[in-house]
This record gives C-alpha cells, sequence and structure tokens, in this order.
C-alpha cells in the first residue's frame, strides 16, 4: 500500500477530503451542511452542490500531487456526485494522474479495514440516511447485494418521525440518546418478519409510529421507535448469518447509534465489527482506504469517472 492516495467524498450534505499515504491517513477533513438544509428538514440537493463547490477548494488548499484521485461516484444526490467528480476530473487532468470512481456505500464497509484487518469474505450491513443494504464481499471488487431496503432506509425513518415529532434535523443522534435513558415502550409491528429474504422495510415502522402520535408523549415514542428499527435489522441479520456464516461488518451513519452498537453486540457478540463512530459517517477516508484495497486487488484506475446516483458495482 504504498500509493498516496487523495480522496473525495461529496455524496450528499457533508463535504470531505482525506489524503491517505501507504496505510495511513495524514490528513482527513469534514465539512457538514447540516446548519444549511436544517431549515428545510432534510438535504436539498442543488443547495448542497453549490456548498460542496464553495468548500471544495477550501479543502484542497494545502493538498500535495497524489498517485491517485479517489473520488465518491455513487451512490448519492446527482448534483452533489457532479460536483465532487468534476472537481476529480479537473485535478486528474492538471496533475495527470489517475482517478478512480468509488461506492461510497461499499466503502461504508471498507472504513473497518484503516482500524483493523479484515479477512475476507465478510458480510457488509450499510445503515444511514439514504441506504439500509447487505453486502456479500468476497473480493472488494465484486461486492455482492444479498438485500436492500423496499422503501425508506433505517436514517430516512428516523428523521422523518423526528420531524413530525418537532425534533431538529438530523433526528437520529436525538432519537438514541432516548432509546439509551427512556425505559417505557410502546410495542410496533416487526417489519417483514414472515419474509424469508434480506431485504428491509421501514415505512410501516413510520406509520405504526406516527399513529401514535399524541397519545403517547414524544419521548416514549421515539425511543419505542428506535427499538423497533432496531429490532428489524436484528432480525434481517440472524437470517442472513444463518446462510452466511462470515464476521459482519456494519457502517454508515446510524451504525454511530449507541444504542443500535449496544444491541448487536448483545446478539452477536465479537461477530459483529464497528469502525469508530467518526468512520460510520460520512468521510473520505473510507474512501480513500477502499481505493487502496482495490490496488491491492490489482484494479488499475483510469482517466474517466461517471456519476453514477445509484451505483451498483464497487467502482468505476
Amino acid at each position: 500500500m504504498g500509493y498516496r492516495i487523495l480522496a473525495i467524498e461529496t455524496s450528499c450534505d457533508e463535504t470531505a477530503v482525506a489524503c491517505l499515504n501507504g496505510d495511513k491517513v495524514v490528513q482527513s477533513k469534514v465539512f457538514s451542511q447540516i446548519d444549511l438544509h436544517e431549515a428545510f428538514g432534510g438535504v436539498l440537493p442543488e443547495a448542497a452542490a453549490r456548498r460542496h463547490l464553495e468548500v471544495l477548494p477550501v479543502l484542497l488548499k494545502d493538498v500535495a500531487k497524489p498517485d491517485l484521485i479517489a473520488v465518491t461516484a455513487g451512490p448519492g444526490l446527482l448534483p452533489a456526485l457532479l460536483t465532487g467528480v468534476s472537481v476529480a476530473l479537473g485535478l486528474s487532468r492538471g496533475w495527470q494522474v489517475p482517478v478512480m470512481g468509488i461506492n461510497h456505500v461499499v466503502a461504508h464497509v471498507a472504513a473497518a479495514a484503516l482500524e483493523r484487518r479484515i479477512e475476507l469474505p465478510v458480510l457488509g450491513l450499510v445503515v444511514s440516511g439514504g441506504h439500509t443494504s447487505f453486502y456479500l464481499i468476497e473480493k472488494w471488487s465484486d461486492p455482492k447485494v444479498l438485500g436492500w431496503t423496499y422503501d425508506d432506509a433505517a436514517g430516512e425513518c428516523l428523521d422523518k418521525v423526528g420531524r413530525a415529532l418537532g425534533m431538529k434535523y438530523p433526528a437520529g443522534a436525538e432519537i438514541d440518546n432516548l432509546a439509551l435513558t427512556i425505559k417505557e415502550r410502546v410495542t410496533m409491528p416487526l417489519p417483514l418478519k414472515n419474509e424469508d429474504s434480506f431485504n428491509f422495510s421501514f415505512s410501516g415502522l413510520k406509520t405504526a409510529a406516527l399513529k401514535y402520535k399524541g397519545k403517547i408523549s414524544n419521548e416514549v415514542l421515539a425511543a419505542s421507535l428506535m427499538e423497533a428499527v432496531v429490532n428489524h435489522l436484528l432480525d434481517r441479520i440472524e437470517k442472513v448469518l444463518k446462510k452466511y456464516p462470515y464476521p459482519l461488518v456494519v457502517g454508515g451513519g446510524v451504525s454511530a447509534s449507541k444504542f443500535l452498537r449496544q444491541r448487536m453486540h448483545e446478539h452477536f457478540g465479537e461477530r459483529v465489527i464497528f469502525p469508530s463512530a467518526q468512520l460510520s459517517t460520512d468521510n473520505a477516508d473510507m474512501v480513500a482506504v477502499y481505493a487502496a484495497l482495490l490496488l491491492q486487488e490489482g484494479i488499475v484506475p483510469g482517466s474517466c469517472v461517471t456519476p453514477d446516483p445509484n451505483m451498483e458495482q464497487g467502482w468505476c
């Protein structure tokens, strides 16, 4: 891993840049746009792209010429992806260095490799505001999707209910704290309990939660929703582990939840691997290390990247 890799992440509302030298991150910067999107109760794609364009030159100001530029090509919001990819392509042309497009959802799984050795094969579970997906990773260059959400992602469900309860966007951290401190619960349904698949569905939990609005305290309602979301995740994990008895790496913003981590460790022990909370949310460190892992497998970077909001392959 002797490459010097510059990584850029602009899939949603975080602008991030990182530099990986060999196996060590020597520079990492993340600029949050939460203050910008709080007024909308969610991410406004065009506003996110404009902010990325304003912030990237500042984050890249002191960056030296790398051997490779790795940039998030998808999945994500198209205007945001276009901004990051356009900047990466411009730098690639100017510096005459190759560029590699990275799937930032799979990169959430690869993030764990920055903190410990990951032996393949592994299962990957990404739980975030925009994605809830299972992966089978036998090769980093060929991740296989095993399951996905039919509707809302886990974080999206929490944010939508949080907004209805008057919480600030994003609501995940506040709901997580309530789940840890409030012991009272109301029972909510277990989604897809009769479906023998590895898929998810959270829209029904959102509907079930909102039926309780005004009938119980907002605090109990939020804690009960978090419990139901985690129960759904545990149920799906049990199913996938029966078929694929591999270690499970869990990443994505929602996976930073202390309540979720506590429950998963109770159920699955050391079989579950989490990156640190800082590496679980969107960052460029994970994009850089995923690119390094791809290089180790012999992937040869090119000179062109196309943004893809629905990207399924690990790289391009």
